[in-house]
């Protein structure tokens, strides 16, 4: 149903703080009162008191910075919504200085200064945007040392305001509502939906938080590098505003301003622009081939038989499969790798790849993962691989396994080594006209990826997309979709229409793998054109901010999750609604074996290799069913109707009034909703796509 587009108040500084509960019950926003002008430390909590000539200060919009000369305590506010954020680099400044100016994201007043801790000469400097609610930290060694750790900012204090939300540093950067060290970005909001994200500007790989997000927050260097050298710089970015999607999109916008990455559209390569068939772990032919057909013609046989079902599938994913491996298993490490850091299996493809492709006709989607260190570093490496993949056919090169390389080649302990690889893999494959795909990435890798414009999209969640993945699917196309990427939700098969709906309702790519023969149409072709062309929205579908509340306050209701299309003036606003069951709440085990496999870990239902030992009907037990939003905060105004695709009923909600709704029987349901047009008229869009 996408309609398609081609001074002498004190005021003591109000900061997050966690009850033990990790799931951060009780925090919320206190604004800070009105601000003097010094500053003194009193018992871990900074008073402002008189004394204008001890204070230099910015502002710029609704933001002010001020710092005391003399005591270094330092405070970024907020006034519309009215938040602070205090801290101190521990002794006087000296060579403040301030100025105006303009970079990427906008013209801005700035402020800089000079001091010395640990012995350590430092240069730091603020950025106030006069447009828009940003700030622009950064920090400078003036002289070569042994890592000092020292941060900045460095904000500390204790209260009981704040909620918060980070990324884990694991593999897929699992959505958490907590925060750690090298967990990035952070995410602090309260009751009211006001909400502030801060996280590293540079240097992502080896810049890390540093805090828990309630009495600490901080931007530092790694831990593990040993010196820093002379001149360096570290930059963090942070946004303070009300609502939590309006702060993602702030932070994601003044990042990739910053880094000068071209945002990529949703139809930038013809895996995002159409739909594709997939070999990927899960899906039918993964390192499975048809009884009487060799690999090769068993996936040339498909496609052609898809093509003859009406079927448009317009490229092919390899998955590892394709690569000469020690043994014909899944194992990433039994891969055999080149000098050039490739090699067909000649067993599978005995005439080569190129004669492959030739004879299949379509562009070629390659997995690849380079967790040893055939490609490394060298660009020259990466031109060449690139320029075999062109010369095959291919268009996308997807990278697998990023969070195994980023510790295998150690790149929080070097300055330059995770750079310069993702650096010379993305100009490599640019050079040879291949957008990039990265998998199994860590958030500070996703956040690497605002760099490079033809990096386009990234896998957000673990294998097999089933129900159990939706949760983790959604919040994580929040950090992709703020740093410049389409969401991959993974391949799925096509018997699993809610599958099909949300690959299109992501933006990005819509992919299948069933066996041949056990393909469902009637649920593929409602994402697409008869051509093979993806009908999707203009924006990824991500959480609404109440979501994010309700996953603290009333954790058994619904995730609503919204995105929509906007076609001359016009706006319709897509909802997708489910029960939100936490993967991690359900052990699966491997037959044969002892123990759980992992928490969460959801086997591909189409085969028995994995069972659960606890009934998932217990697990789903005491969610709520009742769907609650309001159109006007979705920017629908007047009256509007709502249409669930697949009871096909229409709702007439009054203008300012609040759609209630039933989840359905699958425990899941998809809304269109359209404001009337002056004429009367609410154009839904057309009833045979999603």
């Amino acid at each position: 149903m996408f309609q398609r587009k081609s001074g002498m108040s004190l005021g003591c500084f109000h900061f997050p703080y966690s009850h033990s509960s990790a799931k951060g019950a009780g925090r919320r926003f206190v604004s800070g009162a009105a601000i003097g002008m010094a500053a003194t430390a009193l018992a871990g909590v900074f008073l402002w008191t008189a004394g204008a000539t001890q204070a230099a200060q910015i502002s710029a919009g609704t933001l002010k910075f001020q710092i005391n000369r003399h005591t270094g305590v330092y405070r970024i506010q907020s006034q519309t919504p009215a938040m602070s954020f205090q801290g101190s680099v521990g002794g006087p400044v000296s060579a403040v200085k301030t100025a105006s100016g303009k970079d990427r994201i906008g013209a801005y007043q700035r402020m800089a200064f000079q001091w010395k801790q640990k012995g350590v000469a430092l240069r730091a400097s603020v950025r106030l945007y006069l447009h828009k609610p940003v700030t622009l930290f950064s920090l400078r060694f003036l002289r070569p040392v042994g890592h000092p750790r020292i941060a900045f900012p460095d904000f500390r204090s204790e209260s009981h305001l704040m909620h918060v939300f980070s990324y884990a540093n694991d593999c897929f950067a699992p959505p958490q509502f907590q925060a750690g060290p090298s967990d990035t970005p952070w995410l602090l909001f309260d009751e009211h939906l006001n909400a502030a994200v801060i996280s590293p500007a540079s240097h992502f790989l080896v810049t890390a938080m540093r805090g828990n997000g309630t009495t600490q927050i901080a931007v530092e260097l790694h831990p593990e590098i040993p010196v820093v050298p002379a001149n360096y710089r570290i930059r963090s970015l942070m946004v303070m505003t009300h609502g939590i999607n309006a702060a993602w999109n702030l932070w994601g916008h003044a990042l990739t301003s910053l880094t000068g990455k071209t945002r990529p559209s949703n139809d930038a390569d013809v895996a995002l622009s159409s739909l594709g068939y997939w070999t990927d772990n899960g899906c039918g032919y993964f390192f499975h081939t048809h009884p009487k057909w060799s690999y090769s013609r068993t996936i040339l046989n498909e496609i052609k038989y898809l093509h003859e079902q009406n079927i448009p599938v317009r490229y092919l994913q390899l998955d590892g499969w394709w690569l000469v491996r020690h043994t014909n298993t899944e194992d990433v490490k039994t891969v055999v790798v080149g000098k050039k850091g490739y090699k067909p299996n000649p067993t599978f493809f005995p005439k080569g790849l190129k004669a492959f492709q030739k004879e299949l006709g379509l562009p070629l989607v390659v997995w690849w993962a380079d967790v040893g260190t055939a490609i490394g570093q060298k660009l020259r490496n990466w031109n060449s691989f690139a320029a075999y993949l062109e010369s095959r056919g291919a268009v996308t090169f997807e990278h697998d396994f990023l969070c195994d390389r980023y510790s295998i080649a150690h790149f929080g302990r070097h300055l330059n080594r995770g750079d310069a690889f993702f650096g010379n893999m993305a100009k490599g494959m640019a050079a040879h006209h291949q957008t990039i795909q990265y998998c199994m990435p860590l958030p500070s890798e996703l956040m690497e990826s605002s760099k490079y414009s033809n990096v386009t999209t990234s896998r957000v969640s673990d294998d097999f997309f089933i129900h159990l993945r939706w949760r983790e699917f959604l919040f994580n196309s929040r950090l992709a979709r703020s740093v410049g990427l389409w969401p991959w939700a993974d391949a799925c098969l096509s018997t699993s229409r809610y599958g099909i709906l949300l690959q299109t309702l992501s933006g990005g790519m819509v992919g299948f793998g069933d066996l041949r023969g056990q393909q469902d149409r009637a649920h593929i072709m409602p994402a697409v054109r008869a051509d093979g062309v993806i009908v999707k929205p203009d924006v990824p579908l991500v959480p609404t901010g109440q979501s994010y509340l309700n996953a603290i306050q009333h954790p058994r209701r619904p995730i609503i999750a919204r995105t929509h299309t906007e076609q001359h003036g016009v706006r319709t606003v897509y909802i997708f609604a489910f029960d939100g069951t936490d993967a991690a709440h359900v052990p699966f085990y491997r037959k044969g074996k002892p123990g759980p496999v992992a928490q969460g870990y959801m086997p591909n239902r189409w085969s028995s290799y994995y069972v659960s030992k606890q009934p998932y009907s217990k697990v789903i037990a005491g969610y709520h069913r009742t769907v609650r939003f309001s159109p006007d905060r979705m920017g629908l105004h007047g009256v509007v109707y709502v249409y669930n695709y697949f009871t096909h009923q229409i709702v007439k909600v009054p203008s300012g009034g609040r759609f209630v709704g039933r989840l359905g029987k699958q425990r899941a349901s998809f809304y269109v909703c359209a404001a009337t047009t002056p004429s009367g008229i609410a154009f839904l869009g057309d009833l045979q796509n999603y």
